[in-house]
């Protein structure tokens, strides 16, 4: 509820107030170096309740679209990566599930030791790859970021988009549904 309620209390204030050109830049990137802290510094315990404090601020700010950064953000790649967004949460563990699953068996028949069970506070036990420098783990992890878009763009054209018009068409038949606002001002 606490986050609903900030999420309610920035949209209500995205209504009144608006970002100003002057400073919209410098809002976006003093935002964004503050995400970028906290999803480093934010791995579990109460410091997550911070998530909606400062995830709240930067969807008002860039959802004004008037800084330099927002201007980066709508290009062409960048809007294509937000199109397939959902395509991708939905694909990219199973990528890394099944591509983790192979180089284990790899490393087992040729004996590399590029797979290890570590602890990972929050996590447990769970097996990371080391491929010897950062090189190799740099274009494993360019490899992986290529082989997860390229299969959400398929699954978007092929199940996702197709099933969109399946449930618009079937929304069609039935009527379109009536939702009433509740006006809480």
């Amino acid at each position: 509820i606490y986050g609903f309620m900030v999420g309610h209390l920035i949209w209500r204030l995205s209504k009144k107030q608006t970002v100003s050109n002057h400073f919209a830049t410098a809002l976006e990137a003093i935002i964004m170096v503050a995400v970028l802290f906290y999803i480093e510094i934010a791995d579990s315990g109460p410091i997550t309740l911070l998530a909606p404090l400062i995830f709240g601020p930067a969807i008002w700010i860039f959802s004004e679209s008037r800084g330099a950064i927002s201007s980066v953000l709508g290009l062409r790649p960048f809007v294509r990566i937000g199109t397939l967004s959902y395509s991708i949460y939905m694909t990219h563990f199973v990528i890394l599930t099944i591509g983790l699953t192979c180089v284990k068996a790899i490393d087992k028949v040729l004996r590399t030791n590029v797979v290890s069970e570590q602890y990972l506070p929050g996590s447990g036990l769970v097996d990371l790859m080391d491929f010897g420098n950062k090189w190799r783990g740099d274009i494993a992890d360019a490899l992986y970021i290529v082989i997860v878009i390229a299969i959400s763009a398929l699954t978007y054209r092929y199940i996702e988009m197709p099933a969109r018009k399946f449930i618009y068409r079937k929304q069609s038949v039935v009527g379109p549904t009536v939702v009433r606002a509740i006006n809480l001002s």
